[in-house]
């Protein structure tokens, strides 16, 4: 089992000044904190669910934080033929995009189906959403995490 550390009352104040304002304030703060490396990727749970994950050196919202917190990522709406292949880890295409809220290039951005409006994916943005509206085709958005892999499989 992959090594734990739970964090102590100073650690948490600075991994919430590491958060935006809009993530930091919805996070409990008198809950249990722990830190948590699978592979190369370090997880932040938060009463025992991964709420966040390292990448880049940033932390990135997980999809249980944007069910359980509500944190108010922008979204890219998919068709649902794109679906099947995000939630197995692809990147979204400029053709499977069927809406978008305005956002810049590198923005965290959640994943949404078109029909259910769920969030499927988190992913960073490769271009600003008025770029996106321009493509016809080409990769839009970098899939950081997805329903089904290692890090939605912690619970």
């Amino acid at each position: 089992m992959p090594k734990q550390k739970i964090l102590s009352n100073k650690e948490v104040r600075e991994f919430l000044s590491e958060l935006p304002l809009c993530f930091s304030h919805k996070l409990l703060k008198k809950a249990t904190y722990f830190v948590k490396k699978i592979n190369d990727t370090k997880l932040m749970f938060v009463n025992k669910k991964p709420y966040f994950f390292k990448n880049e050196n940033i932390w990135i919202p997980t999809l249980f934080s944007v069910r359980d917190l509500k944190l108010e990522l922008k979204k890219v709406a998919v068709d649902k033929g794109a679906v099947p292949f995000i939630v197995n880890g692809a990147d979204v295409m400029r053709p499977g995009i069927t809406g978008l809220d305005d956002f810049g290039e590198n923005e965290t951005i959640q994943i949404v189906d078109e029909n259910n409006k769920v969030a499927i994916a988190i992913g960073k943005a490769l271009f600003d959403s008025e770029k996106i509206k321009t493509l016809n085709s080409g990769k839009a958005i970098k899939t950081l995490h997805y329903v089904g892999d290692f890090i939605w499989k912690q619970i």
